[in-house]
């Protein structure tokens, strides 16, 4: 039938939409599957021979097409074409896991790598998880200072780091797993300390307004704790009326002397929270009496029974 209806236009010689079926081998259907797939769609819905050619009647198109379907299912049964194999790397999460699994080292992958991409909801999906050069770069870097940690090298030098605190984060409630229960706002963060030794600590309140406010500095104290490993290392009470009060850059100059303190700390990593502890929101006694009602006839002065 092929050589009947279909090789006259599809040779090596005419080769009509750049298809030869003469150098096919029909008992190895499974060498050119994707030209026999075509073959098989063009023959059931009829596409083939074209109007105006000859063609076979319904009853051997659809027998051909039929023997060219077990054919193609055979030979895939016996060859499974599993597809391309994609490289499954590791995302920040799983990296965390792997580095802490491997050499008992807890960090932070947010500061060492960039956020993974995300595919249907999931960041492990590797489909979504290229892997490009400036990626690999970053994995080296962060491999660099794994390696030095684990080997427990001194690394970098005198020069302070800087953690921001995300400009919308919420600062009136509980912010992380890693903060505890009572606080409010704040930042939670594992830090590697290289040597033991005694560190300089420096908090910043978030600056508002042209007119210089500080948030945070309110009429009602408020009392900023820093731990370390869930241990309070650091306290002390921002706030207040006259610090409310105050303004320009002897304040800021004021504040910041009053946030910055010294901490001795073995060399590790360990976990850093910073936080503003949580006030009850009960009413203080003192402030009014309670409206009491002596008579309980009598509302406004309006008589509720009586004559």
């Amino acid at each position: 039938m092929f050589d009947k209806y279909c090789v006259t236009c599809h040779n090596t010689r005419i080769k009509t939409a750049g298809l030869a079926l003469d150098v096919l081998d029909l008992e190895r259907v499974s060498e050119h599957a994707d030209v026999w797939e075509k073959v098989v769609r063009k023959l059931r819905t009829g596409a083939m021979p074209p109007v105006g050619r000859p063609r076979p009647d319904k009853a051997l198109s659809d027998s051909a097409a039929s023997w060219l379907e077990v054919s193609l299912d055979r030979a895939a049964l016996e060859h499974p074409n599993a597809g391309r194999p994609t490289l499954h790397r590791l995302n920040r999460v799983e990296y965390r896991n792997a580095i802490r699994d491997m050499f008992a080292l807890e960090i932070d992958p947010a500061s060492l790598l960039p956020a993974d991409s995300a595919a249907y909801g999931f960041d492990n999906n590797a489909d979504a998880l290229s892997l490009s050069a400036v990626l690999a770069e970053r994995y080296l870097g962060a491999a660099v200072k794994i390696s030095q940690m684990a080997l427990g090298h001194v690394r970098g030098s005198q020069s302070p780091e800087t953690v921001f605190v995300p400009t919308d984060r919420n600062q009136g409630t509980r912010v992380s797993e890693d903060l505890p229960w009572g606080s409010r706002g704040g930042l939670a963060i594992r830090f590697d300390f290289p040597v033991d030794g005694e560190y300089l600590f420096q908090l910043r309140l978030k600056e508002s307004g042209a007119d210089g406010g500080i948030m945070g500095l309110t009429a009602e104290p408020q009392q900023l704790d820093v731990s370390l490993d869930q241990a309070r290392v650091w306290t002390t009470i921002v706030g207040g009326p006259d610090m409310a009060k105050e303004r320009g850059d002897e304040r800021t100059k004021r504040v910041l002397e009053a946030l910055q303190f010294r901490v001795p700390v073995k060399a590790g990593s360990h976990l850093v929270q910073t936080y503003f502890v949580q006030k009850t929101s009960a009413f203080v006694e003192d402030l009014f009496d309670p409206y009491l009602r002596r008579d309980p006839y009598r509302a406004r002065g309006v008589r509720i029974g009586g004559t």
